[in-house]
């Protein structure tokens, strides 16, 4: 299982870190924090994109 954590995330939505975190913290994407880190699996992460398909999320 690949797991990605907040520096992938940044990359991979293009949010600065500032902007990655505010979304994380606000729960819009799936991840768990362990200590000071956010992470999630590219499997949960890939499910979320299809769950999200065509929609509009509000940040």
């Amino acid at each position: 299982m690949k797991v990605l954590k907040t520096k992938d995330l940044m990359e991979i939505f293009g949010f600065s870190r500032t902007k990655m975190y505010e979304v994380l913290q606000k729960g819009i994407i799936p991840a768990t924090k362990i200590g000071g880190e956010y992470i999630i699996s590219e499997e949960v992460l890939n499910e979320w994109f299809k769950r999200n398909q065509g929609k509009k999320i509000k940040l």
